[in-house]
């Protein structure tokens, strides 16, 4: 049984509330118009696709209807999340991009994280044709839908880097709020936060709708062009008009020693968000924290990430 067709049978279970196999039809269980409006409803919240109500006259099983979102996907929607590594029995780690938008560093990670599946999910907007996201609340949502494509439930641990680790903290937030496990969320040197005015988020929010429109009426730019027209407005209106919210979770901050004087300020930074926060400082400015990933001499992150996964796993 596929993961997405088991998605779709727990909302069918949720729905009867009895236990439903992947061949059992709609209607034969009793459903109607309303039920599949329920149904319908729960496959774009956890799979980010619209079916319309008739679809369940030719296709009513959890399997039919699986094979009819991944259709409709494959055609409509671009290919953000990666499989880095599917090996190993821990937890899977869910990497959110970086300021790239690549994820890049999550390769680096699969070398001395041999023992877990490991998944990356880039920024869209990155490829000639997308359109990004300017709201961390919408990207996390997004991200959220293509994560349940390969792992439809909990438990997830989350990293997030950089100036977009509030994306994966909003991540967090959200699965943990639909009632999902998140072990952990680990942020690799953040940048601090910071309250701004509404006359601030409204300026970066206004270079985010602009950044929308040069993507549909210019949506061959590549390249430098792409990332300053596009990708950076749209990053920066979407961290910048982003409100942080207290997080209940474990958390690590891996930083550097020169950005730690806001970052963990006891009454403006994380430490006044989150109660169950770990640090480690690394020596240095922030290319420091991302050095020696090599499994026979790791550096500071990788055995900070390592060790913390391991005990919370």
């Amino acid at each position: 049984m596929s993961l997405v067709t088991d998605g779709i049978r727990r909302i069918f279970e949720d729905i009867f509330t009895i236990e439903v196999g992947e061949e059992d039809g709609f209607f034969d269980l009793g459903g109607d118009s309303l039920a599949g409006e329920t149904l319908l409803a729960g496959i774009e919240r956890d799979f980010g696709v619209s079916l319309p109500l008739s679809i369940l006259l030719e296709t009513s099983t959890p399997r039919a209807l699986a094979d009819a979102i991944m259709s409709r996907k494959k055609e409509a929607q671009p290919k953000i999340l990666y499989t880095v590594s599917d090996t190993g029995s821990g937890t899977p780690l869910i990497c959110i991009h970086g300021s790239t938008g690549t994820a890049a560093f999550s390769r680096k990670l699969r070398d001395v994280l041999p023992d877990r599946p490991i998944y990356a999910v880039r920024v869209l907007g990155l490829l000639p044709g997308e359109v990004p996201l300017i709201s961390v609340p919408e990207m996390a949502r997004s991200y959220i839908r293509e994560i349940r494509q390969v792992r439809p439930s909990g438990p997830y641990h989350i990293f997030g880097q950089c100036m977009t680790a509030q994306v994966a903290y909003e991540v967090a937030q959200q699965l943990s709020a639909e009632g999902d496990r998140v072990k952990t969320v680990t942020l690799g040197d953040p940048f601090r936060l910071k309250r701004r005015s509404r006359l601030r988020r409204l300026y970066y929010w206004l270079a985010g709708q602009r950044a929308i429109s040069t993507a549909r009426r210019l949506p061959q730019l590549t390249g430098k062009e792409r990332k300053q027209k596009v990708l950076r407005p749209a990053r920066l209106a979407a961290i910048k008009t982003y409100e942080t919210r207290p997080y209940s979770g474990r958390m690590l901050i891996v930083a550097a020693s020169n950005n730690v004087d806001e970052l963990l300020h006891p009454e403006r930074g994380y430490p006044a968000l989150v109660p169950h926060l770990e640090t480690i400082i690394v020596k240095g400015k922030h290319r420091d924290v991302f050095t020696r990933m090599d499994p026979s001499s790791p550096g500071k992150l990788a055995r900070a990430i390592s060790s913390f996964l391991a005990r919370h796993d």
